[in-house]
């Protein structure tokens, strides 16, 4: 969700997950007990999932680069030894080869992907975490994937991104 405002005379939110694209209101965060809060903002966590696809993408086309290259190795090994290979493996070298290629093409597109992911995670979020009451220790902000933790009870502020830190000021 683009915003998420929980308002009222019941407009607590204490415990759980509230994930928003830019901003998060609420009259009240977290409890006296300290109860772990977690506010996001500034990232959809659709992209963050995807990001984690495509790093085991890469790592298991990695893997896969790792096996044809030593299977590749194995028989340039034998035929520098002076062994001839039979016409199973001489089909098995030269699509060993071209797999690498492929492989190779695959590591370096996902990898591009990953990049652009990375990047709009790390965009800066003008978003801004809304505090009309209380908000308790506890409590976890993330803005944009730089975090705050609340550490004392304040009242009335808000929690927003500058110079990539995320500040507390009044309302």
């Amino acid at each position: 969700k683009d915003e998420v405002i929980v308002s009222g005379k019941t407009g607590f939110v204490i415990g759980g997950n509230i994930i928003a694209k830019n901003n998060i209101k609420a009259s009240s965060i977290g409890n006296q007990m300290g109860m772990v809060t977690n506010l996001k903002i500034g990232v959809d966590p659709k992209l963050i999932e995807e990001a984690k696809k495509l790093e085991k993408e890469i790592e298991r086309l990695e893997e896969e680069k790792l096996k044809i290259v030593q299977m590749l190795e194995l028989f340039k090994k034998r035929l520098s030894e002076g062994k001839k290979l039979n016409n199973d493996q001489m089909r098995l070298l030269k699509d060993a080869s071209i797999k690498v290629k492929n492989v190779e093409e695959g590591i370096a597109l996902t990898s591009t992907k990953l990049d652009e992911c990375d990047d709009i995670i790390n965009e800066k979020s003008d978003g801004r975490i809304v505090v009309t009451g209380t908000i308790y220790p506890g409590v976890r902000i993330s803005i944009s994937n730089r975090n705050y933790y609340v550490r004392e009870e304040r009242h009335h502020c808000q929690f927003r991104l500058d110079d990539e830190v995320v500040v507390v000021s009044s309302c």
